[in-house]
């Protein structure tokens, strides 16, 4: 599945469930591409970030974040990837069992906000805004009604908080289907990886 993410880049309230697609004036932000891979059977992910890394690391305007990265989770653990020059290792453990991907009946766990249209078509925005402590929340997924050929709801985009407010990737290119067994293959680097000493 391929996305465009939006992340803002400078600090703000304004949640990604009000931009349309793209945040208010006052809301400066940066663009980037990537893909996400996904085999549940497997307890594994992969996301693949073409422009910079994922914006939890520090201010995007500081070079902290400014590193093509890969998110890989497999065997229960996140590998952070390093393509670029970085402040991380090459390849570092993120976390165990801290970030690991959505059950496919993840939707349970989160509750009904709204209907609204994202690209000319109809949108259900799911979200989870329960704990005022945890630092990930609010954060919310939105899904194209389902197929009626294939029975599934096609995701269409998922909004969460970063060093600088919030971002949002509005995905495309949905395929159900297994990815190519060497999508989860852990590089020769990364066995016995140092952690990132980032959690």
């Amino acid at each position: 599945m391929k996305w465009r993410i939006v992340a803002s880049t400078n600090d703000n309230s304004s949640i990604p469930l009000d931009w349309h697609p793209l945040p208010p004036k006052n809301v400066k932000y940066m663009l980037g591409t990537g893909t996400t891979y996904y085999d549940w059977s497997q307890k594994a992910m992969l996301e693949v970030y073409d422009d910079y890394c994922v914006p939890i690391f520090g201010p995007l305007t500081d070079k902290i974040n400014q590193f093509r990265c890969n998110f890989l989770n497999v065997n229960l653990t996140s590998y952070l990837i390093s393509l670029d020059p970085s402040p991380f290792p090459k390849c570092c453990v993120f976390g165990e069992q801290v970030f690991h991907p959505p059950e496919p009946t993840f939707l349970n766990n989160m509750f009904y906000n709204s209907s609204a249209a994202l690209f000319g078509k109809p949108v259900d925005w799911w979200v989870l805004d329960t704990d005022q402590n945890d630092p990930a929340e609010p954060f919310g997924y939105g899904f194209y009604p389902k197929d009626q050929v294939s029975g599934y709801q096609t995701p269409a985009a998922f909004w969460f908080r970063t060093v600088d407010g919030f971002s949002i990737q509005y995905f495309k290119d949905f395929e159900v289907k297994k990815p190519d067994p060497s999508v989860w293959k852990l590089p020769s680097y990364c066995v016995n990886a140092p952690s990132c000493g980032y959690l």
